[in-house]
């Protein structure tokens, strides 16, 4: 049990840093109000913006952006917190499972009604943990600061907000 711990640990922390090398996720919305393109930020010009799409790069002009908008949206952060919260504590409701539990050999009827298996303590952890996740992801991301740059088509808009958008490129781009 300790090496699925320590590996899944290992998985945790590889994928945060890879996250944390990523420029900062961007909605481009359009003159309809829709959202056109949506990546991570790679780098940006006097006349255009590039996401990272899919592993892909694609430059996107400012005579087709009226707005960007920064971070994930709120259901991206719920689904987010639903995984963490739910492996998380599905672990550790596999982990206190007892290999005998409902057969009553460990104390009777009334010792089973309060003991589980290691499978039926990783389904409570899943449900229990995935449901107290997300409602943490909405809240957190509900309260954060909500970044919006209206850029309106304009040539001179962007020019104005551009170096406002340094702080969120990737490492290597700062």
């Amino acid at each position: 049990m300790k090496k699925i711990i320590i590996s899944i640990m290992f998985s945790i922390l590889t994928l945060l840093s890879l996250a944390q090398k990523k420029g900062m996720f961007i909605r481009v919305v359009n003159e309809s109000g829709k959202i056109s393109f949506r990546g991570h930020l790679d780098h940006y010009s006097d006349s255009s913006i590039t996401l990272i799409i899919k592993n892909d790069t694609s430059e996107i002009p400012v005579s087709k952006i009226t707005a960007l908008k920064l971070k994930h949206t709120i259901g991206h952060s719920a689904w987010i917190g639903a995984a963490i919260g739910g492996v998380g504590l599905g672990i550790v409701g596999a982990a206190s499972g007892e290999p005998k539990a409902n057969d009553n050999t460990l104390g009777g009827a009334f010792h089973d009604l309060f003991t589980y298996t290691a499978a039926e303590g990783f389904i409570g952890g899943m449900i229990a943990g995935g449901a107290t996740g997300a409602l943490i992801g909405i809240l957190v991301r509900s309260l954060g600061k909500k970044i919006t740059f209206q850029v309106n088509k304009s040539q001179q808009s962007w020019l104005d907000i551009k170096d406002q958008l340094k702080p969120y490129l990737p490492e290597q781009n700062n």
